[in-house]
């Protein structure tokens, strides 16, 4: 089980999604990113965000602006609970749980892409690390 505290101090807590499910996501991502010149390799001085909004900034875009990723994420969301209720999106129509909203969704797509980019997993901790509570 997978427990995080939020910047709003609130508790997210999952499993991965089956695999068939991250797979999908993979492949989702890999689709949205086709033809943006993702550069996934990482060179000695850079920095998460220059690899991310410098290097990647269209393939960051193109993700993050993605009705089909969003779905894909939304689907590895049956195993989440927020604030130790089951996750769904009427959760965050209160203002204030608004801001937690894209933080669950990034990390529960963030965990749930790690074990298919091994390589990576420096890069999705960091982004990870920067989604919780300091």
């Amino acid at each position: 089980m997978r427990k995080y505290k939020l910047t709003s101090g609130k508790i997210v807590e999952f499993e991965l999604a089956p695999v068939e499910t991250g797979l999908n996501l993979f492949r989702t991502v890999v689709n949205e990113t086709k033809g943006t010149g993702l550069k996934l390799e990482i060179e000695e001085g850079d920095t998460i965000f220059n690899l991310i909004f410098g290097k990647n900034a269209d393939a960051a875009l193109a993700v993050m602006s993605s009705e089909n990723v969003f779905n894909a994420v939304y689907e590895c969301c049956s195993r989440v609970k927020y604030d130790n209720k089951p996750f769904t999106l009427e959760l965050f129509n209160e203002e204030k749980a608004r801001q937690d909203l894209l933080p669950v969704i990034q990390l529960v797509g963030l965990e749930n892409l790690a074990p298919f980019f091994p390589g990576l997993r420096l890069v999705f901790d960091t982004l990870i690390s920067d989604l919780l509570m300091k």
